[in-house]
């Protein structure tokens, strides 16, 4: 009898976990095998160009969004793609729009809040959305290429740098040489960098 106790226990719990699901962002519709005209999140510095080439190594990111009603179905012991990282879900709450897993980004968790088009998205500290990296490539800078850059301070006044003086002007002490998905998106045409804004972010 206890042999039979013990193979009952062993197919529920396997039932148990196999009922637990991963929640993944929706997909980007992106191809970063072929990217000829997007305009894309993106993060490289300074070490990622090359001038000889002309060439710019760089990984794309996009937002994490999620399906409202997979969000809503969210369970324990499910898990939550954030990040590019797998979250196990110990504990969620969810308050208004906004949902709390594993106590929240401070604790090590995440946090979604209510999107557009029956939607969440990943939230961060200073209400930044979450990014996961789809891919990496390197492409070219077209021949009109501009860098839009920001100042240090939110109300500096933004400079545009043409191709021919972009190394010059990142090889300042004062220039920031690192781009990041959360202040850098980069415009694509004909597979081509056209251009590259770097924004201001607290």
């Amino acid at each position: 009898m206890l042999i039979v106790l013990l193979a009952a226990c062993t197919q529920v719990a396997n039932r148990s976990s196999q009922q637990h699901t991963t929640v993944a962002p929706l997909p980007s519709g992106l191809d970063v095998a072929h990217l000829a005209d997007a305009t894309v999140a993106a993060r490289f510095d300074v070490n990622q160009i090359d001038w000889d080439r002309g060439t710019i190594s760089m990984g794309i990111f996009v937002e994490d969004r999620y399906d409202a009603a997979e969000i809503s179905q969210l369970a324990v012991g499910d898990t939550l793609a954030f990040e590019g990282c797998g979250i196990v879900v110990d504990s969620i709450r969810f308050e208004g729009d906004c949902v709390c897993i594993n106590g929240g980004i401070e604790f090590g968790g995440a946090d979604l809040v209510a999107d557009d088009g029956g939607t969440y998205r990943g939230r961060m500290m200073d209400d930044h959305g979450s990014y996961s990296c789809i891919g990496n490539v390197e492409l070219e800078l077209a021949d009109d290429a501009v860098l839009t850059d920001c100042g240090d301070e939110p109300t500096s006044p933004s400079v545009t740098i043409s191709k021919e003086d972009i190394r010059e002007y990142l090889g300042q002490d004062s220039v920031n040489k690192d781009f990041f998905c959360l202040n850098t998106t980069v415009r694509i045409a004909d597979g081509k960098i056209v251009n590259i804004t770097r924004r201001w972010i607290p």
